[in-house]
């Protein structure tokens, strides 16, 4: 019979977005889990024999209640369709030391529940000891070890590692680390093409942590990076759509990889050179831009690039401009990091948002109010208000 693995990295769920208002980062947090839902669904659906979460499932090492109450129910339900669940940290959901968390992972709760199976960091023989489970009547080597958080840029993770010589009829490792030549850049762990050359006992390697879906071979060695399943940034948009893996292995060790996509949230990038706007009225200019890419379900970067001339800059409303944006928009940002204002005397300088410190307490604070749900939130925010504002005067005196 057909073995059916299905495999997952880099879920980020309860992800944190600056900037973003309470409820919007609640609904945007929603989205993280439903897109790991659909991959849970499909390996229930499909009677998964195995699956396989490399690494990332949480953003962070100190999950919300939410997220974890979430995992927990999906953890049960897919326990009681008798689908066997193993799993990594990767590097944003491992604490960084002992004195973080403890040291412990928020996924080892799951494991003490026998929720599933939980492979922490190598020891220091640097051998991986795979776990043999019983599926559909073959022996499946499972090898998988969390990160190390002490590794080098571009330090290979698998440099020295061995994977120990157990009888099955397929062996598996997974990893979460990016592969050479299949990753934007090395500021952590990169597992060199060589280093998979040496690994001659390993049939389907799984490696989270790059968010874009590859599938390749190295030898004999299958190579798969299930990627994200939800675009996290707007590099992600670059790439295909986000999604998860379904692997099946014939009786004849023979592989077939599919990738699932998963539909992202939309996102836009709205990009004004300053030659483009009026120096008259430059507000205007960049709200009708704003305007013809509205779309209440997209994420919106807005980018103003180039030089403007100082009097044209002086009359660029920057608030007016964010509170259409957040009218337009689920979400909306701002980025002026590429603008420059050139002065009366010819010099050019990097641009600013102007918004005096009373200014801004004002704007954040009303940007909350139009989410308010009753009353009780609104006296409560405007409380909040008056209590900043009566420090910011005790400063200013």
């Amino acid at each position: 019979m057909t073995l059916k693995i299905m495999a997952t990295a880099d879920n980020h769920l309860g992800r944190h977005y600056a900037r973003m208002p309470v409820r919007v980062l609640d609904a945007r947090r929603r989205r993280l889990r439903r897109a790991l839902g659909q991959v849970f669904n499909h390996a229930k659906e499909n009677r998964a024999d195995l699956l396989l979460l490399a690494g990332d499932l949480f953003d962070t090492p100190n999950p919300r209640n939410s997220e974890r109450l979430y995992l927990a129910r999906q953890l049960r339900d897919l326990y009681r369709s008798g689908i066997h669940v193993a799993a990594i940290a990767g590097n944003h959901d491992a604490p960084r030391s002992s004195t973080e968390e403890g040291g412990y992972l928020a996924l080892a709760i799951y494991q003490e529940l026998e929720a599933l199976h939980l492979y922490e960091q190598l020891s220091q023989d640097l051998i991986v000891k795979p776990i043999v489970y019983q599926l559909n009547g073959r022996r499946v080597a499972l090898g998988a070890f969390t990160p190390s958080t002490n590794l080098a840029p571009g330090q290979d993770p698998l440099e020295g590692v061995k994977y120990a010589d157990v009888d099955a009829d397929f062996h598996i490792l997974m990893v979460h680390a990016g592969i050479e030549g299949k990753m934007y850049e090395s500021t952590e762990g990169v597992i060199k093409l060589n280093t998979l050359q040496a690994l001659n006992n390993v049939d389907l390697l799984i490696a989270g942590n790059v968010h874009c879906h590859e599938y390749f071979r190295v030898g004999q060695m299958h190579i798969v990076i299930p990627g994200a399943t939800e675009w996290m940034d707007f590099g992600d948009t670059k790439s295909q759509k986000p999604g998860f893996a379904e692997i099946k292995v014939s009786e004849s060790r023979g592989v077939t990889v599919r990738h699932i996509t998963i539909e992202p949230q939309p996102r836009v990038e709205i990009k004004l050179k300053a030659q483009d706007i009026d120096p008259e009225d430059p507000t205007s200019t960049v709200i009708a831009r704003i305007e013809q890419e509205a779309d209440k379900d997209k994420i919106a970067r807005v980018c103003i690039e180039g030089t403007l001339i100082r009097a044209a800059y002086a009359k660029l409303n920057i608030g007016m401009i964010e509170d259409r944006s957040c009218e337009l928009f689920f979400f909306s940002d701002l980025d002026l990091t590429n603008l420059r204002v050139q002065y009366d005397n010819g010099a050019v300088r990097g641009s600013s948002i102007r918004r005096s410190p009373k200014d801004e307490i004002n704007h954040v604070v009303d940007s909350f109010l139009k989410l308010a749900s009753d009353d009780i939130e609104r006296e409560y925010l405007e409380e909040t208000r008056r209590a900043l504002q009566a420090e910011l005067q005790q400063l200013e005196r």
